[in-house]
């Protein structure tokens, strides 16, 4: 396999998975925490020593989109986790209680 088939077939499983609702609101929870994380940063020390200044945008960007996915995950199959709940509850034998034997 060479390195331009790789690359044309990486670039469409991404193009598809960006055309799903899951990926819409994973780009748009990226593109709302790299907003928000540019003005984090995030200061890093070692004995006391500052390292540097990290920016904050990449870290809070992955957290925004993976709250973007999940959230819409979430709505997507809301009416199917209602079901499967209700069958849970179905399933749950109810308590038999035990009463006196008369001998």
């Amino acid at each position: 396999m060479n390195k331009d088939n790789l690359t044309k077939k990486a670039s469409k499983k991404i193009i598809d998975g960006a055309k799903t609702p899951e990926g819409m609101s994973a780009i748009g929870g990226a593109v709302g925490g790299g907003f928000l994380g540019g003005t984090v940063g995030i200061v890093g020390s070692f004995a006391g020593l500052t390292i540097g200044g990290i920016s904050g945008v990449l870290p809070v960007a992955a957290v925004g989109a993976g709250a973007g996915y999940a959230v819409t995950k979430l709505i997507r199959n809301r009416n199917k986790i209602k079901k499967l709940e209700n069958e849970v509850q179905g399933l749950k034998t109810p308590k038999v209680e035990k009463k006196d034997a008369e001998f």
